[in-house]
């Protein structure tokens, strides 16, 4: 059962959502404990509707199909920690989506692996863990809605060098045709600073994976709010990094799938 308060609505009056994508962002992220299992499926019927302006193919440049969003309000993480003495405010925002050829299935039974690096090629480290037990209910027809998991990251790529322990939750959203999405929530709950000084402190970080069905293939949109020093980078540098490495996630999942399950 989830802890999070309840949205409380009108009786018998349908919930609402933003349709402006940044707007959205902000309303998926701060839903995503909403126990009124309604209010994430507007949400991402939304998100697909907007997503349905845009071509996704992985051959069209990131730079089309990749946003810049404005920072999260503290009611956005409500349910989540900010670590001691952060402003949200001082987070960049961005957000990039991609077509994948694999079904939301298989997207979720790769969630299951407690080895993560396939898909990350910006990770030198990726250890998953499932606090609450067995995670394979998550892939069964009927099973579980939710999924915790605890993962150990250290993060390199031309910019930082660093470690954390990252919170991403999973949950299966029904929507309104009788497909179904995933939605994640992720958070490090503390400020993280690179071995040795390692060029790079995460003062905090929030992100958001969405997986919505298209046909037999799946769109993905993945958002990141960040503030960060890293190597004296400017915020510009570290949302052009953060569209290039989010892409190349993207492409390494699709290569990761196909290695394990085909």
């Amino acid at each position: 059962m989830f802890t999070a308060p309840i949205l409380m609505m009108a009786c018998g009056r349908p919930p609402e959502a933003p349709r402006d994508l940044d707007e959205l962002t902000h309303f998926l992220y701060r839903e995503w404990s909403n126990e009124d299992p309604e209010v994430l499926s507007v949400g991402i019927g939304n998100l697909i509707e907007v997503m349905s302006r845009f071509d996704l193919d992985g051959e069209v440049s990131v730079l089309e199909r990749a946003w810049e969003l404005t920072p999260p309000a503290r009611a956005d993480l409500f349910d989540v920690t900010i670590p001691d003495g952060r402003d949200p405010a001082s987070c960049y925002g961005v957000g990039v989506a991609r077509r994948s050829v694999w079904p939301i299935s298989d997207h979720a039974r790769l969630q299951l692996q407690t080895d993560q690096l396939p898909a990350e090629p910006s990770a030198a480290v990726y250890v998953r863990s499932f606090p609450d037990g067995d995670p394979g209910c998550f892939v069964e027809e009927d099973g579980c809605e939710v999924m915790i998991t605890r993962n150990e990251v250290r993060r390199e790529n031309l910019l930082m060098s660093v470690g954390f322990t990252l919170h991403k939750d999973f949950r299966w959203v029904d929507l309104e045709d009788g497909s179904r999405a995933i939605i994640t929530q992720t958070h490090v709950p503390h400020v993280s600073e690179g071995e040795g000084g390692g060029g790079a402190t995460i003062w905090q970080s929030y992100s958001m994976d969405v997986w919505m069905p298209a046909g037999s293939d799946t769109w993905r949109y993945q958002m990141l709010w960040s503030e960060a020093d890293v190597a004296g980078a400017s915020d510009a540098l570290q949302i052009v990094t953060v569209k290039s490495s989010t892409n190349q996630h993207f492409e390494a999942t699709d290569e990761a799938i196909a290695a394990l399950f085909y």
